[in-house]
């Protein structure tokens, strides 16, 4: 099997803030990496979008970034949930 580093961008208006030193504007769920797209710790988040990225092993691409996209579907949609709730 192969590997596939594949990112994707999200436009949302949510912004990522961890309090935990040094990964402010990053976190970690089920293997997906979310970063925000434009942060600096002067002027915090902007850009409103975030990148994920993961490493999905798949017998080829094709199949690789529909394994991403379907994992990641279920989990943007509870972060949009509570980003909305909040």
């Amino acid at each position: 099997m192969n590997q596939y580093l594949i990112e994707h961008k999200i436009k949302t208006l949510a912004e990522l803030w961890n309090d935990k030193k040094p990964e402010i504007g990053k976190f970690n769920y089920q293997g997906y990496e979310f970063r925000q797209w434009d942060f600096t710790i002067r002027e915090g988040a902007k850009g409103n979008a975030w990148i994920v990225r993961k490493i999905i092993s798949a017998n080829n691409v094709k199949e690789a970034i529909n394994n991403f996209r379907k994992e990641l579907l279920a989990i943007t949609d509870r972060i949009g949930f509570i980003s909305q709730c909040y």
